[in-house]
């Protein structure tokens, strides 16, 4: 017997806003947060793509797909519907929230308890993030850093614990460590 999860509950300020946030709301966001412990992870969408996405129809989307996924609880209890997503999508019109940042998500089978997970909109298997997704992509994960207390070097990817190419095979950790790591020193965050 398959058991249906409850829907997913997008992030209260998706749901007010119905867009992305610039990087300065979701600093703001941020600040008010302590999330110490926790693991973060960096993922690509690969299907939605940088051309495909259109914002709140997309999310919308992206809930309703999750939410028709099956999956095996420890005692192999079989559920249709993830009871969260990722909690941000970055995408070229703005950093937006999925799941609360306050609460697990889901990304990576196995790891998603005190863990957080950062989805770059876009298909990077054939070529590196670039323009407002990769700005706000360092951003994002550079103030998540700075929430959760840890080093550029501390950014895991979805590949790190799966046999996917998550965040995509043109996407280095020494290239998202490095960029990362200069945004924080630039905000004379790091050293």
């Amino acid at each position: 017997m398959v058991i249906k999860s409850l829907p997913i509950q997008l992030a209260d300020w998706t749901w007010v806003h119905a867009r992305g946030m610039t990087a300065e709301e979701f600093s703001a966001h941020v600040e008010r947060l302590s999330l110490p412990g926790h693991s973060l992870f960096l993922h690509h969408t690969w299907k939605p793509t940088v051309e495909s996405w259109r914002g709140m129809q997309t999310i919308l989307a992206m809930k309703g797909y999750y939410e028709q996924q099956r999956w095996k609880d420890a005692r192999g209890q079989e559920y249709e519907g993830w009871t969260a997503g990722p909690h941000i999508f970055v995408a070229p019109d703005g950093i937006w929230l999925f799941s609360d940042l306050r609460e697990d998500g889901v990304g990576v089978a196995g790891h998603n308890y005190h863990s957080r997970h950062v989805e770059m909109v876009g298909n990077y298997d054939l070529a590196r993030p670039e323009g407002e997704v990769l700005r706000l992509t360092v951003i994002t994960l550079a103030l998540l850093c700075g929430c959760m207390g840890l080093e550029a070097e501390e950014i895991l990817f979805h590949r790190d614990f799966s046999t996917k190419t998550c965040p995509g095979k043109m996407v280095s950790k020494d290239w998202i460590h490095g960029l990362v790591r200069g945004y924080l020193i630039s905000q004379g965050k790091g050293a």
